[in-house]
């Protein structure tokens, strides 16, 4: 008497016999329990576990990465210094940048970097001429958050933070000095690496409300709560008072411009004229 096949864990069935298995497969429904036994058959065939059948399967249909295996690092030099370039092209930028938003190009940085160097509290740096890539770059600001749009997106935040930690001149006001904590949304700035190294070097703590979750029956307007409702009362006090100011402003305009169209204007101003040409 024959002993069955033992399955060998290391064979593989070939590609073809695959792509031939997952046809037949495709015939059947879901649900057809000759799948099962069709499985069952390649695996006998080939002298593999239903399981090594099952997993060939799956990896056919797998997409293959086409990517190289370093992809998205650097192979001109290393991290560190490709990062300490960035961060030196971000700097340029940013001190370049004009009221509208015009700013130094990475290419121009580059050059300049290369041709003329940048003088940094380290001393002169100057990179070798063709070592650094426009695209490398842009990715390497990309990936290293120094971008000049996430850049410059916490700039207003931080400059109203200094304004309100700047000395006032009533010493019995509040709002003036480092606070300990500051609580914030997780937006943009909360999560922008400028603001945390800013923050964190002052020593301020960031605190963001809790994001919301279906699990634990948790609302974003219940957690945002300290955070909007500053935003209401600046609406309710402010803007209504400024919008019922504007409405004023236009209703004595109206009522003026009516006055100067009305018939009677026009009538005192047609009997000037008229005494006027008599007496030249």
């Amino acid at each position: 008497m024959l002993s069955p096949p033992v399955a060998d864990h290391s064979k593989r069935p070939p590609g073809e016999a695959l792509v031939d298995l997952r046809r037949r497969l495709a015939l059947l429904s879901p649900r057809d329990p000759a799948r099962t036994e069709v499985i069952a058959r390649a695996a006998a065939a080939y002298g593999v576990s239903v399981w090594t059948i099952y997993r060939a399967l799956r990896e056919l249909t797998r997409p293959k990465s086409v990517r190289r295996s370093d992809h998205g690092s650097t192979r001109a030099m290393p991290a560190a210094g490709m990062e300490r370039y960035a961060e030196i092209i971000a700097a340029l930028k940013i001190r370049t940048s004009n009221k509208k938003g015009r700013h130094l190009s990475t290419a121009r940085a580059i050059r300049l970097l290369e041709e003329d160097g940048v003088e940094t509290p380290d001393g002169l740096v100057r990179a070798p001429a063709g070592l650094l890539r426009r695209a490398t770059v842009d990715r390497v600001l990309r990936a290293s958050g120094l971008d000049h749009a996430r850049v410059t997106r916490p700039i207003a935040a931080l400059r109203f933070l200094f304004n309100a930690m700047a000395p006032k001149p009533e010493p019995e006001l509040p709002f003036q000095g480092i606070p300990t904590t500051i609580y914030m949304d997780n937006g943009p700035v909360s999560r922008s690496k400028v603001f945390q190294s800013v923050m964190g070097s002052i020593g301020v703590r960031v605190l963001t409300h809790m994001p919301p979750s279906e699990a634990e029956r948790r609302t974003p307007a219940r957690s945002k709560g300290k955070v909007e409702r500053p935003f209401r009362t600046i609406k309710e006090v402010h803007e209504t008072s400024i919008t019922s100011t504007s409405r004023r402003t236009r209703r004595r305009r109206t009522s003026g411009y009516a006055a100067l169209s009305s018939p009677t204007t026009t009538a005192i101003t047609e009997a000037s004229r008229t005494a006027g040409s008599r007496t030249g």
